[in-house]
């Protein structure tokens, strides 16, 4: 599977990175402005933070339209933004403070 992970903060890719290898070998980590150069390489799974600029919920619009059988996970700080996410069917919500706790629960 190919994997790729989004978030405009270098530390916050990094500890996604640590923790999705124990799963994923085949994995890519972006800014949101290299994913809108890529938006046509075929990753099976995206992890999209979702307070970023371009924000992460346009970025999963555009990863649904163009890959519809695309699993989406949202990563962020804010839980509140769970409920924001729902209307694009996100497989799951992990929660940055409890990343490698969500993430078990999500593989």
């Amino acid at each position: 599977m190919k994997i790729v992970i989004v978030d405009d903060s270098y530390e916050d890719r990094i500890n996604a990175l640590t923790y999705i290898s124990q799963y994923y070998e085949d994995i890519t980590f972006l800014t949101p402005e290299e994913i809108k150069e890529r938006f046509y390489t075929d990753y099976d799974i995206y992890f999209l933070d979702i307070e970023m600029v371009p924000d992460g919920r346009e970025l999963a619009r555009k990863v649904c339209y163009l890959h519809p059988h695309a699993i989406l996970i949202f990563m962020t700080h804010h839980d509140s933004y769970i409920f924001d996410t729902q209307i694009l069917n996100p497989f799951y919500f992990i929660r940055k403070a409890y990343f490698e706790h969500d993430l078990s629960i999500a593989m």
